[in-house]
């Protein structure tokens, strides 16, 4: 990657930054992490543990490949990636991009692709695991409110089917049959021509993911295994949130805030940054949990202070990122 990419990448995300830390308010920053006072260091830490989990992850795909980024590069790279996609408003995508390029360095460009595309897809997977899980804590855990336990168990319904959907993708390849699928469509088909010079790498691409379920299908398991603990791990953030604001919660209400936190974040992908709408599902979702729902608005606001701090960190490494090239 250019010295000049790699330097318009860290504007970019410099000035999000910026911006992000303008919005929260200074003043409201101070004030809640004074709350948590010492523990803020160990909540901070503790998404570092997670990024550990997901560069694991990564590199057990990137592990079929005859040549990989050490496991170092592959860290850093997983934390520029989280960070350049915390701050690309709408979609949360831009570090994708980054990714490929940087993993191209090792595995070639063709070949970097597929391993993103494969691991993207087997992160959305752990994803819905844990919406899934979470749904059925709250099934079993919440008061039976008619409803409310209507809607939960609907909304398994739903995860389960989106999960199955991206395992047959995992297994018989998803992009070709997207292509297809927009041939079809009346209002989009006229596009699908200037789309039509990319069909050899959307083949390829499903290729790669099919070939990888058939040489390494213990791989497969391993990386959905590494992630989803990484996003287990990743709920403990709430407990240590709500034990520094002087709260007593259990594992229990911490796994349901983080997964039900996670669904709606999601569901709610295209509010840039999560203004408002993490607020807002922090305060149903504490109501529910049988907690203070106006803790939400202090958790929301420490999980920012800990997502500032691994933007910075995943910004600065974009720029002291090497660039030794090793592509295939």
């Amino acid at each position: 990657m250019s010295v000049r990419v790699r330097a318009l990448i860290f504007l970019l995300g410099a000035g999000a930054f910026a911006l992000m830390v303008a919005h929260a308010g200074l003043h409201t920053i101070a004030a809640n992490v004074a709350a948590v006072r010492w523990l803020l260091v160990p909540i901070v830490l503790l998404y570092g543990v997670v990024q550990l989990f997901y560069a694991g992850a990564w590199q057990a795909v990137m592990g079929a490949e005859p040549v990989s980024p050490p496991f170092g590069r592959t860290l850093a790279i997983t934390v520029s990636t989280l960070a350049l996609n915390f701050i690309t408003p709408f979609v949360q995508a831009g570090g994708e991009p980054y990714r490929v390029a940087a993993a191209g360095e090792w595995l070639g460009r063709k070949r970097a692709a597929g391993s993103v595309m494969l691991y993207t897809m087997i992160h959305a997977l752990s994803s819905l695991l844990l919406w899934f899980s979470a749904l059925g804590v709250a099934l079993v855990v919440l008061p039976w409110r008619p409803l409310l336990s209507a809607g939960i168990a609907v909304l398994m319904i739903v995860v389960a089917g989106l999960a199955l959907v991206v395992l047959a993708g995992h297994r018989g390849g998803v992009l070709g049959r997207l292509f297809r699928l927009l041939e079809r469509l009346p209002l989009i088909r006229r596009f699908t021509p200037a789309l039509e010079r990319h069909r050899a790498l959307l083949e390829d691409l499903d290729r790669q993911i099919m070939e990888f379920h058939r040489r390494a299908p213990g791989r497969f398991l391993l990386a959905l295994a590494l992630d989803f603990i990484g996003r287990v791990i990743g709920v403990l953030e709430f407990y240590l949130i709500c034990r520094g604001i002087g709260v007593p919660v259990s594992f229990t209400q911490s796994y349901l805030i983080g997964g039900l936190l996670a669904l709606a974040i999601n569901a709610s992908f295209f509010v840039p940054f999560e203004l408002g709408s993490k607020e807002a599902a922090l305060y149903f979702i504490y109501h529910i949990a049988g907690l203070a729902p106006e803790l939400g608005v202090a958790t929301s606001v420490i999980t920012r202070v800990r997502a500032l701090a691994w933007v910075a960190i995943g910004v600065g490494l974009v720029w002291v990122g090497g660039r030794r090239k090793r592509a295939a």
